[in-house]
């Protein structure tokens, strides 16, 4: 069998290729390894003994090296098939793609007036808390040009805050350390929209009663020593 491995295809059967530093592609029959070759995409060629059998080729192609392609460095895909004769050649669809990309999570005051020069910006989103503040200066300029600034993981994320100044003004306040996050995040900027993730009831009441705390200039203070 001689195919043609496209790393870029789509179902209406357009197909291109992308510079790329190294690929390999490993044979299954019958879900077993079969064979494995390097560097072959355009013509790979595989030996396939007589007999209907199934097939899954699992192809990888690495792009990082000569920096082709920053966004999505590393592309996986599958393609399986059933044995069997053709008149000619027979596009084979691929069954599952995956990619690992290499992305910056963060935009900074730079990529900001970057992409500003090539579109209308009305949101940037960054990781940012009550702990975590290094957007702090990129806030307040967002805010002067009339940007929303939504932090991911204002909570801590997988790490939820923890902290005895939070912890205090919580208990003097008669609410949960969440609902004062929150609510410090509400007053810091007016451009900060906030978007917790909910799991249940009592954590959406949690959430919402973080609009309405009065958090005071001494509860602030205190607040804001957390994160310097």
């Amino acid at each position: 069998m001689t195919g043609t491995i496209h790393p870029f295809a789509d179902a209406a059967g357009h197909a291109g290729f992308s510079a790329y530093d190294t690929a390999n592609t490993t044979v299954y029959r019958n879900g077993k390894k079969y064979a494995s070759y390097n560097d072959e995409l355009d013509a790979a060629r595989f030996e396939l003994p007589a007999g209907r059998a199934y097939y899954r080729l699992e192809t990888t192609v690495d792009r990082s090296a000569s920096g082709v392609a920053t966004a999505s460095p590393k592309i996986t895909w599958q393609t399986e098939f059933v044995s069997a004769r053709t008149a000619g050649a027979t596009p084979v669809p691929t069954s599952v793609v995956r990619y690992a990309p290499e992305l910056d999570l963060d935009s900074t005051a730079e990529q900001v007036a970057e992409a500003q020069a090539m579109a209308p910006i009305v949101c940037v989103q960054n990781m940012y808390n009550l702990a975590y503040r290094q957007d702090d200066e990129l806030i307040d300029d967002l805010a002067d040009k009339g940007i929303a600034y939504v932090p991911f993981f204002p909570l801590g994320g997988f790490t939820p805050l923890q902290s005895t100044a939070l912890s205090a003004v919580a208990t003097r306040l008669e609410a949960t350390s969440m609902s004062v996050a929150l609510s410090w995040l509400l007053r810091r900027s007016p451009n900060i929209l906030l978007i917790p993730g909910t799991s249940s009831v009592a954590h959406l009441r949690e959430n919402v009663a973080g609009a309405g705390l009065p958090l005071s200039d001494e509860d602030l203070a205190e607040l804001d020593k957390i994160g310097q």
